[in-house]
């Protein structure tokens, strides 16, 4: 901590009679003798001692005080001043100094509470108080010799204040106060490493200073170090108040900033306790981050098949959850011949072993979540609902939200001739009202009715003001909640204690399932023409209260062409007779809505940004097989605008509809693949095409769809 140009540091302290000033300008602290006398202590500050004349053993010259000395121009310009090494004197014996001579300093830069520089000077001829100054200026004060080093060395209280300096340019004054010697070791002595002393040492066993220093820290011609050195873990600790003798206590402007600890004694205390009994706890692993979730999401515009993914990974899961969206999301699943249809439940809901959660993120249409389960129960689907599991902070999805949708989008027709192309499941207005902190959760519902009704009620006014032509039934609506709740009641858990715990606890296989995908994502899609949460990888940690650190795999589903519905810039779509074929091959309508997906050849450009936004860390291909009868094949490989390639994914959709594409074409195959169940059961030709892709986005293929069921699913590795 180097003191700045505006502040100075007010030493007081006791052991010699002349001052010291320190300026902290240019010359960064550096601190040499001046001849000006030393001002009046502060008010709060230990009152002087009489000086006492120095004391010489008998036989040993007097010690000459020597006359003060001007700073040197090199100091002057903040330039470290170059001295001579140090000779090694004898460390045992006192040592007369010739009036006239300095025995050298190496300089260090500044004061600094945590440096780890250090000075080198002579023990022997210096006083304990200046070895105090010496340790706590961290600068190349040059140390005169005024007597000889006692035999014990004596505790030394000092004060350092650190206040504001009005003129930058004043130079600092130092004040000397009392030393107090003290029979005992302080509790507080820490921090001075270099002099060992044997564990068990009583207090008033002490050596003197000459006598603790081992000889392998004696100064050296070559290799100089210092007598004493400071250490991060034990010295300068820091306690905040006022400061107690035989403390520094820092404070600016006057005021106690804090209190740090120094000594010149040593104790027990400084050196491991080796008498302390063993810890008896065991160590937690510093690795151990829980299980890792396996998470499935979309690479391109949604119904890319990620339902077959999941039903695939599902066979082995314990639990599959859902993170985001609602019943706008379509996933069909084909099981034993039996096709399943799903919007709000997890895919992996079929199979009996594992558990499937619906998370926070998601917002739930509770007569679409009873509708969806009772429609599949029939098909064969049972006990659905002893395997489901809804967190209490998921948000609620009411039918005046379903309404308000359709509204929507027919005065965004009206008032700019186009609309989104919503699902109309009330998703959005859903959103809106959570976003808006009016919505309300599942945790409301099961709640206090009596409350729950109000707030239901007040919600309702709301949009009611904004769409006049919006009727509901209100007390109608809150008696079908009410039945909705005691069915739903036994599904409800805490989702973020349950998910930690399955994480933390027993091994278990985790999959998440996203719904919509990545060009959809509310903030990374085709805005505004998304949906409205975050299909990506960060809406399974805020969906679930999954922590990043637990994310493990990430695949990527991409179908070999390209499929959207409703309106939206589509760079690849093809507006001719390949793509009505591959609307007609694929069945490419949508299954939440019904409508028609517009087709167009793969866009590996939109592929690779989503790579970029999730981190896959490999893609399931899907629908190959669709590809079978076609002559050739074209990819999308960039993008151009005004002839000229663009490294990015526009986020403008009037860019992104003026973009040319640039295109690979391959030869088709033309030999059907729905039968092949390994990678050498494919054609060359296709195994060319699902390279080419692999390599262009930088991410392994893991499988390759060619047929509805999962075991049309070729694993590649």
């Amino acid at each position: 901590m180097a003191a700045s140009s505006n502040t100075y540091w007010q030493i007081s302290g006791k052991g010699s009679t002349h001052g010291h000033q320190a300026s902290t300008g240019e010359v960064n602290g550096f601190i040499s003798p001046s001849e000006e006398a030393s001002p009046a202590p502060p008010s709060n500050a230990v009152p002087d001692l009489p000086a006492l004349p120095p004391k010489t053993s008998p036989g040993e010259p007097a010690i000459v005080k020597q006359a003060p000395l001007e700073r040197p121009a090199s100091l002057q310009v903040g330039r470290h001043l170059e001295q001579p090494a140090v000779s090694s004197p004898d460390m045992t014996q006192p040592q007369s100094q010739v009036e006239g001579e300095r025995q050298a300093c190496l300089a260090t830069n500044g004061f600094s509470l945590d440096s780890t520089e250090t000075s080198v000077f002579s023990p022997s001829s210096l006083s304990d108080t200046d070895l105090l100054d010496a340790v706590s200026d961290g600068t190349s004060s040059s140390l005169v010799a005024e007597k000889p080093m006692s035999e014990k060395p004596a505790d030394v209280s000092v004060n350092v204040e650190i206040i504001e300096n009005p003129l930058p340019n004043k130079d600092i004054n130092v004040t000397q106060i009392a030393e107090k010697p003290k029979s005992n070791v302080s509790a507080l002595s820490e921090g001075i490493e270099g002099c060992d002393v044997p564990d068990g040492r009583k207090s008033e066993d002490l050596p003197s200073v000459s006598e603790a220093v081992p000889p392998s820290l004696k100064p050296e011609l070559k290799k100089q170090q210092s007598f004493f050195k400071r250490s991060r873990k034990k010295s300068n600790q820091v306690r905040y108040g006022n400061a107690p003798v035989g403390q520094f206590s820092l404070s600016r402007g006057g005021r106690p900033r804090a209190t740090i600890i120094m000594s010149l004694s040593w104790s027990a205390k400084d050196h491991k306790n080796t008498n302390q009994p063993a810890a008896t706890g065991q160590k937690r692993s510093r690795n151990d981050a829980g299980n890792k979730v396996t998470v499935v999401l979309g690479a391109q515009w949604g119904d890319e098949g990620k339902g077959k993914v999941v039903d695939l990974l599902a066979t082995e899961a314990d639990i599959v959850c859902r993170c985001q969206g609602g019943n706008n999301a379509g996933h069909t699943v084909v099981v034993d011949g039996k096709e399943y249809d799903f919007h709000l439940l997890p895919s992996g809901i079929i199979n009996p072993k594992s558990t499937s959660l619906i998370g926070n993120g998601v917002v739930i249409h509770l007569p679409g979540l009873f509708e969806e389960g009772d429609k599949n129960e029939k098909k064969g689907l049972k006990g659905w609902e002893k395997r489901l599991i809804v967190s209490d902070r998921a948000h609620l999805v009411f039918d005046f939200h379903q309404v308000v949708d359709g509204l929507q989008e027919t005065e965004r027709q009206a008032q700019e001739g186009k609309n989104i192309g919503t699902t109309k499941k009330g998703i959005g207005p859903a959103y809106s009202s959570k976003a808006s902190r009016t919505g309300l959760r599942v945790c409301d519902l099961l709640g206090d009715f009596k409350d729950f009704s109000t707030r239901f009620k007040n919600l309702v006014h709301q949009y009611q003001s904004m769409y006049p032509s919006l009727t509901v039934d209100v007390e109608d609506q809150l008696k079908k909640l009410k039945e909705y709740a005691e069915r739903l009641r036994p599904m409800v858990r805490d989702g973020v204690y349950y998910m930690y715990e399955a994480l933390h606890g027993a091994p278990k296989k985790i999959l998440v399932e996203g719904a919509n995908a990545a060009l959809l994502d509310i903030d990374f899609g085709t805005y505004p023409f998304v949906t409205s949460s975050n299909c990506t990888v960060g809406g399974a940690c805020t969906g679930l209260g999954i922590p990043p650190l637990n994310i493990g795999d990430v695949f990527g589903v991409a179908k070999a062409y390209t499929t959207r519905v409703g309106i939206g810039a589509f760079p690849t779509e093809q507006l001719n007779a390949i793509g009505e074929l591959l609307q007609t091959r694929g069945h490419e309508v949508g299954v939440t809505t019904g409508r028609k997906r517009r087709c167009g050849w793969l866009d590996l450009v939109i592929v690779r940004y989503a790579h970029m936004i999730n981190g896959f860390t490999a893609i399931a291909l899907t629908k190959l097989d669709i590809l079978d009868v076609l002559d050739e094949i074209k990819v999308g490989v960039a993008y151009k605008l005004n002839g000229k390639r663009i490294p990015h994914f526009p986020a403008n959709m009037d860019i992104l509809h003026k973009v040319e594409v640039e295109y690979e074409t391959f030869p088709g195959w033309k030999t059907d693949t729905s039968a092949a169940r390994k990678w050498n059961d494919l054609p060359a030709k296709a195994q060319n095409y699902i390279r080419f892709i692999e390599n262009h986005i930088g991410v392994p293929i893991k499988w390759v769809g060619v047929g509805k069921s999962r075991e049309c699913m070729i694993q590649m590795f």
